[in-house]
């Protein structure tokens, strides 16, 4: 048996909620399927209302230390700087979107647009061709690399130059989660297929496969040095 404890705030969204995240400040911030977003500060209980509801839900939130991301049916990220909640930027695109990360440092953005990933940088300074869609998106921890999950492998850019060629490890699945060790020595992937590949940064051509999982890897994390 366990108490529930006092509500910090209650308000009612347009619709069921989506999204939530916390700010390392202790702001709550959550989005529902109508596409408000709404920040809740839990010690004066008071809501800030930051997007007012469209009817196009919003599908992620990503959060930073200086920033926050909205996306979702529209095709458009918000921004806004945190934790004042002040509208910095708004980036229009082309169909849904659903994914998004902020580099390790919350000074980068990724966006999955359709077939590319665009990268912002206080302004959008790439946009990565993957000529399929992308699963999942994953930061090494130093932030010097980001990989891209797609059909047929992972696709690797170095932030030092978006233009070259990406280093590409190739699988025969479709690739839908990833996991950097926090020294940025192996990747794993999780697969439709239901196999987990763990390679060796050193070592690509040398992959390391997991199988008899019972169904496609959904999450996974490096802790410690080990895979979970």
């Amino acid at each position: 048996m366990f108490e529930i404890g006092e509500a910090v705030w209650v308000g009612a969204l347009g619709d069921y909620c989506t999204a939530i995240v916390v700010h390392a400040s202790g702001l709550w911030v959550a989005a529902s399927a109508s596409g408000e977003v709404v920040m809740i500060d839990p010690v004066s209980s008071q809501g800030q209302v930051l997007a007012a509801g469209t009817g196009m839900a919003v599908s992620v939130l990503g959060m930073a230390a200086a920033f926050l991301a909205a996306a979702g049916q529209d095709g458009v990220v918000s921004l806004w700087a945190m934790p004042s909640g002040r509208a910095i930027d708004r980036l229009s695109f082309s169909g849904w979107i659903d994914r998004l990360a902020w580099s390790p440092d919350g000074k980068v953005l990724a966006i999955v647009v359709g077939r590319e990933v665009v990268v912002w940088d206080q302004r959008i300074v790439a946009r990565l061709s993957v000529e399929t869609t992308v699963q999942d998106l994953a930061w090494s921890l130093d932030g010097r690399r980001l990989a891209a999950g797609v059909n047929g492998g992972v696709k690797i850019w170095s932030i030092e130059d978006w233009d070259r060629e990406p280093e590409v490890i190739r699988l025969p699945t479709v690739v839908v989660r990833l996991a950097w060790s926090a020294d940025g020595r192996y990747l794993a992937m999780g697969n439709q297929d239901a196999t987990l590949v763990v390679v060796d940064w050193g070592a690509v051509d040398r992959p390391w496969v997991m199988r008899g999982l019972g169904g496609k890897v959904r999450h996974g994390w490096f802790g410690g040095g080990r895979l979970w």
